[in-house]
């Protein structure tokens, strides 16, 4: 049976801009309350009652600070031109650096899969792992140059790529290349550029005439090694025509691959090579930038012109639309522990998201909003309450309101940065 989108709501009486100044008295139950034109530091409880915040505490001070995100276990923020991981201390927190070349204000993205964190913005891609930065490994900067001497081989055609094995696995492999030999025929391998540091190096060929790359161990002397007669073929090459994962504004981690939004594509790894992509097919494509990515149960909320639903895995999904309109950019999230539920701002209010594919928006009725250039979310569980935070950047007018105001401020007690 599908996983159903839970009940939410019914939401406190609150705020609302749709009715005019004199429309805001409200039914509740035996009596009624007044709705609010607008909110400042306040909780709402599930009675309508109005209770002021408790205000904040700051733990760390640093100047230019953006991008938090955490998920209970871990946060990460960027400041300047570093990346900072957030760690529980004592009391407190602290922040430790991870990386120091960002692009200064430009945003960031991340996500968790099985204890990995991954990040992607201003032009990098990366992953932390037990408070460790590791990239993903390199492809060779070089290619090795093949030329034929005298051997044992047999005549016909060769090819032969390489890669470099790391902690983060194995790198895409070089662009085969070709050799023809006459028969008595050997291959000189020269130009066999250092290993970088921490990888070891792999070669691939084939046999005389062949597809299928297979491992050859090469005894490297000065950068020069050398095949004479026939080796023993290993195991095949499994990243031949593979490319690096890109860069992007959004990360995220769904069936084993790794998503990865960029500009108007939606790019996703190969199965378990999360650092790894096919360029010819691994990816979606849109009619406007992808602004929120949101795996849910199986499936993928993708927001770019629209909102739309990938069910199962990407390589086969089928793009189904779910409401005519986009989000608001970096605003995707979930709860600490039910990933079977997700929310976005989009440009009509919040959106609650299910694991079979269904959405409801949860302000429309209340809320006359047009979206922004950027957003956030905060899932906050707090003095018996749960909240969803939003927060817009530069807000769009809407003409959908009634006339008057509407502002919020949202100051919350715990890490501010």
């Amino acid at each position: 049976m599908a996983n159903k989108l839970p009940t939410i709501g019914p939401f406190p009486a609150g705020v609302n801009n749709r009715r005019d100044d004199h429309d805001l008295r409200q039914p509740v139950q035996r009596g009624s309350i007044d709705l609010l034109r607008s909110a400042t530091n306040v909780d709402l409880t599930d009675e309508g009652k109005v209770r002021r915040r408790p205000g904040f505490t700051q733990a760390i001070a640093q100047d230019g600070c953006h991008s938090l995100w955490g998920d209970g276990n871990a946060g990460f923020y960027a400041a300047g031109s570093g990346l900072y991981q957030l760690r529980e201390s004592g009391p407190g927190v602290v922040a430790s650096l991870v990386r120091d070349d960002l692009a200064p204000g430009q945003p960031m993205s991340y996500c968790e899969a099985g204890g990995t964190y991954f990040y992607t913005g201003s032009g990098h891609l990366g992953m932390v792992r037990d408070g460790v930065r590791i990239d993903f490994t390199p492809r060779l900067n070089i290619t090795p140059v093949l030329s034929a001497i005298q051997g044992a081989l047999s005549a016909g055609r060769y090819q032969f790529c390489f890669t470099q094995m790391g902690v983060a696995g194995e790198s895409a492999a070089t662009a085969p290349q070709v050799i023809d030999l006459p028969a008595g025929g050997g291959i000189r391998i020269s130009s066999i550029p250092p290993a970088a540091s921490g990888t070891t190096l792999c070669a691939y060929m084939t046999a005389a005439n062949g597809e299928v790359f297979g491992r050859v161990e090469l005894q490297v002397s000065a950068g020069v090694a050398e095949i004479v007669a026939p080796p023993e073929l290993g195991a095949r090459c499994q990243t031949l025509l593979l490319e690096p994962m890109p860069a992007g504004s959004v990360v995220r981690h769904s069936n084993a691959r790794l998503l990865v939004a960029v500009g108007n594509l939606l790019c996703y790894s190969e199965p378990f090579a999360n650092g790894l992509f096919r360029p010819s097919k691994n990816y979606i494509p849109f009619a406007a930038p992808v602004s929120v990515v949101e795996p849910c149960g199986g499936g993928v909320f993708v927001v770019a012109d629209k909102t739309y639903w990938l069910d199962g895995d990407l390589a086969a999904a089928s793009l189904i639309e779910k409401l005519p309109y986009g989000a608001v950019p970096h605003s995707g999230g979930s709860g600490p522990t039910d990933s079977n539920t997700v929310f976005w701002i989009s440009t009509r209010g919040l959106v609650f998201g299910g694991a079979d594919g269904s959405v409801r928006n949860a302000q429309e009725k209340q809320l006359a909003l047009a979206g922004g250039a950027a957003g956030a979310t905060l899932y906050r569980e707090q003095e018996g309450l749960t909240h969803i935070l939003t927060a817009v950047r530069d807000p769009m007018q809407t003409t959908a309101a009634a006339s008057s105001y509407f502002d919020a401020e949202i100051v919350r007690k715990g890490v501010v940065l």
